[in-house]
């Protein structure tokens, strides 16, 4: 797709801190209400630390419900640690991915 405006995604959930991106001024008061604080340096970062599998798994399900994607791309992508969250029984329920073509075009898909 290629659009003026990135979608809200989850760029970053490999460790204990979860990123997402937005420029969607709804998503920014979305995250702040669940305690994601502006990343140093950025105005559309966003972080959250987890404790573990089981806060991240619920974390990650009302991301899903608000219509954040969440990254595919290199390493251990936030995409798949959705699946590996499913997988294990933190989370249930499909995701959009988005995974970019380059850098003003990107493919959102349901998994």
């Amino acid at each position: 797709m290629i659009s003026a405006q990135t979608p809200s995604y989850v760029t970053k959930a490999d460790s204990n801190e979860v990123i997402v991106e937005t420029r969607e001024i709804s998503t920014v008061q979305f995250l702040f209400d669940l305690e994601f604080h502006k990343k140093e340096n950025s105005d559309v970062l966003f972080v959250l630390i987890v404790k573990d599998a089981q806060e991240k798994g619920a974390l990650f399900a009302k991301l899903r419900d608000a219509g954040i994607c969440f990254s595919r791309g290199r390493e251990w992508n936030p995409a798949e640690v959705f699946e590996w969250l499913r997988d294990e029984g933190f989370v249930t329920g499909n995701f959009q991915s988005i995974a970019w073509k380059n850098p003003e075009e990107w493919i959102v898909r349901d998994e």
